[in-house]
């Protein structure tokens, strides 16, 4: 049975991917157009995989009974385009890249991450999708081709994608949960699954790593999960949480710092509160369902909050706590941020110190406005490392 049809079908779906023309804002920053085009690599190879598997099934002469696996070989080659595309008209700014990359330098991760829109926060690799899809092929593997040497190349260049749920592109208050899969990665490479804790819920990673990211990131972070939740309840399966107790496990870390809020400058416990009358608000509409749960979850927090700290101060990284006792050694306090913002002039704050001041304005965050502040503390950011550098260089010489 001749499959030249689906072979004409595979190259053009190739000739879309590699003539695609990246936007200018992708284009503007190398380290962004360097892992796009990583990642356009690797699905050209999906594509060649197909391909292959295509020449092994023309070889060995399908008959009728077989018509289905001509059926499944042309559909699979569309989702390989979809798939691309996910990653490539993405909606978030591509400033969020340089924050994500900057977080992962500082948590000695892979960065070997591409942002792509999708219907829901979470994140697989390039290669678990095509392995996911070649699953479909109930047929046997034809024998005699390259495929297994294409799909080594994408596994040995695997490229993480990180999704975002595609509603919230212009949501600055939601970009906080993408930190929730970063830290999955922090959760992974630091075997946090080590640690003692009193309950062993399977879905317990989730709660850890959803207070390692409050923990450094501030409480922005409790209030975009709330909110997040708010929209969509749901949980409660074997790998996540239902959203009473998970909730109830950022009021723990929220709690705390209400405890000792008085420490923090006026503007910082303006933020706490606020984060804590939000988060609590939401989480009362399921505090009485799965009070088991909860129970589980109760003594987390004290649990991890030690060694957590232990691990931020091994790699020289402040939780939020600690660097917003102090803000004003930042050059530009939580106060001045949020009057900025205020004003609508754009910021060169550190981005933890961005995010939690939009909590306490009475204005709607508006995306270009985050956007424009994400650049200005990356250029400062920039010009600050050039110095160092220069200093280095001219003290050594």
């Amino acid at each position: 049975m001749s499959l030249d049809y689906v072979s004409q079908s595979f190259e053009k779906l190739s000739q879309h991917i590699g003539d695609f023309v990246l936007s200018s804002d992708i284009v503007a920053y190398h380290a962004v157009k360097r892992r796009i085009e990583d990642v356009r690599q690797l699905y050209l190879a999906w594509i060649k995989v197909y391909q292959e598997y295509r020449r092994g099934f023309e070889k060995e002469g399908l008959t009728r009974s077989l018509y289905p696996v001509r059926r499944l070989l042309s559909s699979l080659g569309l989702w390989v385009e979809e798939s691309f595309f996910e990653v490539v008209r993405f909606r978030l700014p591509v400033e969020l890249y340089l924050l994500l990359e900057e977080y992962c330098q500082r948590f000695e991760l892979s960065s070997h991450f591409v942002l792509a829109e999708g219907r829901g926060f979470e994140s697989h690799s390039v290669y678990y999708e095509i392995s996911e899809e070649l699953e479909k092929l109930t047929a046997p593997r034809p024998v005699g081709t390259q495929a297994d040497t294409f799909l080594t190349s994408i596994k040995e260049h695997d490229y993480n994608k990180m999704y975002y749920e595609s509603g919230t592109f212009d949501s600055p208050l939601t970009w906080p949960l993408l930190l929730h899969e970063l830290f999955h990665s922090v959760y992974d490479k630091e075997k946090l699954a080590r640690l003692k804790l009193s309950s062993n819920a399977t879905w317990l990673p989730e709660v850890v790593v959803d207070l390692y990211a409050a923990t450094f990131f501030g409480p922005v972070y409790a209030v975009s999960l709330a909110r997040y939740h708010e929209r969509f309840p749901g949980g409660g399966g074997v790998s996540h949480p239902h959203q009473g107790p998970r909730l109830f496990a950022l009021l723990k870390y929220l709690g705390d710092m209400m405890k000792q809020k008085d420490v923090f400058p006026n503007a910082v416990q303006g933020i706490i509160s606020t984060a804590f009358d939000i988060t609590s608000g939401i989480w009362t509409q399921y505090s009485r369902e799965r009070m088991e749960s909860q129970d589980q979850v109760s003594s987390v927090y004290s649990e991890i909050k030690e060694p957590c700290l232990q691990l931020f101060q091994s790699k020289g990284i402040e939780a939020f706590e600690t660097s917003a006792r102090n803000d004003a050694r930042a050059g530009i306090t939580f106060a001045e941020t949020i009057r900025y913002f205020e004003l609508g002039i754009p910021v060169s704050s550190d981005p933890r110190m961005l995010f939690n001041a939009l909590l306490v304005s009475k204005i709607e965050p508006r995306p270009i406005y985050v956007t424009e502040s994400l650049k200005k503390w990356y250029l400062s950011t920039l010009w600050y490392k050039s110095e160092h550098e220069i200093a280095e260089t001219l003290y050594s010489g």
